[in-house]
């Protein structure tokens, strides 16, 4: 497949414009050339659907519709063409376990809780520990919270992960995509030194009752596995020898994530409470903490989504890419080949 240097890789996929208005790509000749009228239609009633919300103090679905909702719409044709929905069935097997049994240990130890005083829409829908299936049960955890909502927002959380990071290696240029040797070596020098202040974190912040973090707990899965997937997957070690890695990790772990917890905690208010068995709050807004572990958080699921794409690339290709050319891994080998 031939294209030049800086040229993105195209797709017949795009909607022609036979099939209507809406339907008709923006930008045909660009790398977001499968965003169409269509697209701005559904971001825009998510918009004015979490306007809403807001209105009604529903702050939490209102800070979902209006900014992470409007990520997912954004991005997901991008993703659909690329890879099937085995996909993030199999990172949400791999990550919903371990983290259900180190969730529950978090909620029972006391260092994570709703506000009682927030309002969930989506709590509504049956009353707290009723209705089919215990609806209002946290899922992945079982614990009694208004978790009909903490429940859609973990699961739109790991997809926006997927579908964004899938539109990025898209849309940037080719030059982006291919080896370079200070990028990687910055990558690891990055990546190591993160994983090493994260794992001295218990010592140089520690809990005041001596109580393991388990927030810290849960964070060091996502590193761990992030360690496991340069191990096992030459896809993902080719990824992290590019500049596109570097570029993932700012625009994913130090800008979209670490607003979208900015937004519900500092700003709406309805996220959790602070309390004492925590490792010392990174900021507080009001009576509420942003604690200082967070942009761990964010940066080691920035590692971790693209380290399970290119596992699943490597050894189980065949159940979960869609189509290899869109492919990471076949976005990379297209920019390589238009040397």
């Amino acid at each position: 497949m031939s294209t030049t240097p800086d040229a993105p890789l195209t797709s017949s996929a795009a909607p022609p414009a036979g099939k209507g208005l809406l339907s008709t790509p923006l930008w045909p000749q660009s790398s977001l050339e499968l965003t169409s009228p269509r697209t701005l239609m559904f971001m825009g009633i998510s918009f004015i659907l979490g306007l809403l919300c807001y209105s009604q103090g529903y702050t939490f679905d209102g800070g979902m519709l209006v900014y992470l909702v409007l990520i997912l719409i954004f991005s997901r044709a991008y993703y659909t063409r690329a890879y099937k929905g085995l996909a993030y069935f199999l990172i949400l097997l791999i990550i919903i376990p371990p983290a259900n049994v180190l969730q529950n240990n978090f909620i029972a130890a006391g260092q994570i809780t709703w506000r009682p005083d927030a309002h969930y829409l989506l709590g509504r829908v049956t009353a707290e520990g009723d209705g089919p299936f215990k609806w209002t049960r946290f899922l992945y955890t079982g614990e009694e919270q208004p978790s009909l909502d903490g429940s859609v927002n973990h699961l739109a959380v790991s997809y926006m992960y997927c579908v964004s990071f899938i539109m990025l290696m898209h849309a940037l240029p080719a030059r982006f995509k291919r080896a370079h040797r200070t990028s990687q070596i910055l990558f690891y020098v990055l990546f190591t030194a993160f994983t090493a202040l994260f794992l001295m974190l218990p010592i140089l912040s520690p809990s005041p009752t001596g109580q393991l973090d388990w927030m810290w707990a849960m964070t060091s899965m996502s590193y761990g596995l992030g360690w496991l997937g340069l191990l096992l997957s030459k896809s993902f070690r080719k990824l992290v020898g590019t500049p596109a890695m570097l570029i993932w990790m700012v625009f994913m772990g130090f800008a979209v994530a670490p607003f979208y917890d900015v937004l519900h905690t500092c700003i709406n208010n309805d996220y959790w409470l602070p309390v004492a068995t925590n490792m010392k709050p990174l900021l507080t807004c009001g009576e509420v903490s942003l604690p200082g572990l967070m942009p761990f958080y964010d940066l080691g699921f920035a590692f971790l989504y693209p380290a399970l794409f290119g596992v699943f690339q490597d050894y189980l290709s065949k159940w979960t890419v869609r189509d290899e050319r869109y492919s990471y891994a076949g976005e990379l080998r297209v920019a390589e080949e238009a040397r």
